[in-house]
């Protein structure tokens, strides 16, 4: 029985197309693309099945990327990978990202990378929300002494 190979991924979300970049242990790579749509992100994630993926670096250029994700976190490891993020150094602004993506992610200079989502995806908090709920509560810890 071969033993799985290691493969990483650089994944950019496009409006049209969704474009990868496959890195293999051997530093051999594939660049491919497939339509931003429901059957073709699955066609994908079996392509990356297939070739033994098993992590993903996903550049989230398009606000619909959300779908693809949750197919993807299902069956591989999956970083969220903003542009602002990461140092855009040696990638130029328009450039496909994908291979310096997937370099990125088996040289492991994004494991220290919080894989968190766009800021404007998260609910709102308020003081009320910390403070349990309780309004006009000031926090117990604010520092004041009490009794002047």
């Amino acid at each position: 029985m071969e033993a799985k190979k290691n493969c990483w991924c650089g994944l950019e979300v496009g409006e049209q197309a969704v474009r990868l970049c496959l890195l293999s242990e051997s530093r051999d790579s594939e660049q491919r693309a497939f339509g931003n749509d429901p059957a073709e992100h699955q066609a994908l994630a079996d392509w990356l099945s297939a070739h033994g993926c098993t992590h993903i670096a996903l550049n989230p250029v398009h606000p619909g990327w959300k779908p693809l994700s949750s197919i993807l976190k299902k069956r591989f490891a999956v970083k969220i990978i903003e542009d602002r993020t990461i140092t855009q150094s040696r990638a130029g602004q328009g450039e496909c990202r994908c291979e310096w993506l997937a370099e990125l992610l088996r040289t492991g200079q994004l494991d220290k990378l919080d894989q968190v989502e766009p800021i404007g995806d998260r609910t709102p908090h308020t003081d009320e929300d910390a403070l349990g709920g309780q309004p006009g509560k000031g926090p117990e810890h604010s520092g004041e002494k009490g009794g002047r």
